[in-house]
């Protein structure tokens, strides 16, 4: 499959085709050969600046030899060396973007012929840490992404960033709901762990760029996440994970209050608030500081005093870490 920039019924890109194949094929000095014949050719047909730097970066012997046996060596390369430029030309189809899956695609090959069974039994940080399962994301492997993140998250300390993994890889399967658990688990277990960059899920990215919208939202208060997306939001607003969002207004301020006093009221005649989301709503006013509280006419008092009653045990986490910012 080529990058959908070429004209693969050309007559002149004929060669450049053929070199590029060869290219995403991991062979850099065939690659080489054929786009000089084709510079020959056709002199000023493109710049071929990018398509050079990638047969440079095959070429170095450290990048081949990592890439046949040490798949940490292979990935602090491309990560040290392309995964920024990738980040910046992320379009699908564009060459950074078939050069990256083709890498990881043979680097795959490396760490599945045995390496990953053997690395998790002798406790490699590679593969407990999670970065093998991300090489495997990045191959698209997805079925072999779910099972290394679900071997390793038994023996591992990073829990949060391999469930993180799992919930991508179950995304892209369309496993919509056990994708969002993992992603759940992701944030009860390890939010400062979770790899931001690769969150697939758009509701998990909504949540992370802008928690404030999905409090307020009456769109995300129902559904197969209900009882999840509120102590997600909970979860990752304490520890920092999601921003905080500064309330611009006296009207934002009262509904946020409304779900946190709604939270502690359960009965028949109201809408239930999920006390999750009322806790997410604390941690937001709480924020917000003592003057702008008092300008709005509520108070910090009885915010905490909700907060503690909906959940203790996270209202003890919340008061030590504001200990520590004194």
């Amino acid at each position: 499959m080529y990058p959908k920039q070429l004209d693969i019924f050309s007559a002149p890109d004929i060669l450049y085709n053929r070199a590029i194949d060869e290219l995403l094929n991991l062979r850099p000095d065939e690659a080489e050969v054929v786009l000089n014949k084709w510079v020959n050719q056709y002199p000023d047909r493109r710049p071929l600046d990018l398509e050079k730097e990638m047969i440079r970066f095959l070429q170095d012997s450290r990048v081949n030899e990592a890439l046949e046996k040490d798949p940490e060596a292979a990935f602090t390369f491309w990560n040290s060396t392309w995964e920024a430029r990738w980040e910046k030309r992320p379009e699908p189809d564009g060459l950074i973007d078939h050069f990256r899956r083709a890498y990881f695609e043979r680097l795959a090959e490396v760490m599945l012929r045995d390496t990953a069974i053997s690395g998790l039994k002798n406790n490699s940080p590679f593969y407990l840490e999670g970065r093998g399962v991300l090489c495997l994301l990045r191959a698209c492997l997805w079925t072999k992404a779910v099972g290394l993140a679900r071997e390793a998250v038994s023996q591992s300390h990073v829990e949060g960033r391999l469930y993180g993994y799992l919930g991508d890889a179950l995304y892209q399967q369309e496993f919509l709901n056990s994708s969002r658990q993992a992603y759940f688990q992701a944030l009860f277990l390890g939010p400062n762990d979770i790899d931001l960059t690769n969150l697939s899920d758009p509701i998990v990215c909504q949540l992370v760029t802008n928690p404030g919208m999905l409090l307020n939202s009456e769109k995300y208060a129902s559904g197969p996440w209900e009882n999840e997306i509120g102590w997600a939001a909970a979860i990752g607003l304490l520890s920092g994970v999601f921003r905080t969002p500064r309330l611009e207004d006296q009207e934002d301020a009262m509904q946020l209050w409304e779900v946190l006093s709604a939270g502690n009221r359960i009965d028949n005649n109201e809408t239930h608030i999920h006390p999750g989301r009322a806790f997410a709503a604390g941690i937001v006013l709480s924020e917000q500081g003592v003057a702008r509280l008092e300008y709005y006419g509520l108070d910090l008092v009885s915010i905490r005093r909700y907060m503690k009653a909906l959940e203790s045990r996270l209202f003890s986490l919340y008061m030590a870490q504001n200990q520590e910012k004194r």
